[in-house]
């Protein structure tokens, strides 16, 4: 069950494995929000490397790296982080292997998830065939579930699913 914490978390508290969720208020992620009928519409991962905090996140460019400063810069952001200890290393390792590696999924976000948003049913693909193409929430849960075994069926995954995904914790982040 999500665990809402009434308190916020501190830029310089995150550690990798940490899911960041986005709420913004261009059109798209309006659009998004009213589809999921959710709260958020972007998701990203934290991850150390060298020694510096970076969130992977799928953009138009693909699975990327952004310095964490220029990813939250002016938007809500919620923090999620599992509720038992993760091995930072093998999550660090996946992370990074997947970067520049998938293009964004352009069609399961604009048609497969409206679909799915309407009908509940999900007419795109499935498993590793959809791993070659991730939009961000879609990349969260494919790492979450090479990992840890969670969020089954993750290529049907949207921010809000993220969002409302069991065994985690929520904090807000401090501006």
């Amino acid at each position: 069950m999500l665990k809402l914490n009434n308190k916020t978390m501190k830029k310089n508290e995150l550690k990798t494995g940490d899911i960041l969720l986005y709420k913004s208020n261009h059109f798209l992620a309006r659009a998004i929000r009213f589809f999921t009928r959710g709260k958020v519409n972007h998701a990203s991962i934290c991850v150390e490397i060298w020694g510096e905090m970076f969130v992977a996140e799928s953009e138009k460019q693909g699975f990327i790296p952004n310095k964490l400063a220029d990813s939250i810069n002016g938007r809500e952001i919620w923090v999620m982080r599992y509720h038992k200890t993760i091995d930072a290393k093998k999550f660090a390792l996946r992370i990074t292997s997947m970067l520049g590696k998938h293009r964004y999924d352009f069609a399961s976000l604009l048609f497969f998830q409206v679909w799915y948003a309407l009908t509940g049913k999900w007419i795109g693909k499935r498993d590793e065939h959809a791993s070659k193409r991730l939009y961000c929430s879609e990349a969260i849960a494919y790492i979450y579930n090479k990992e840890l075994g969670i969020m089954n069926e993750w290529w049907r995954y949207n921010p809000q699913m993220i969002y409302e995904e069991p065994g985690f914790t929520i904090d807000k982040l401090e501006g």
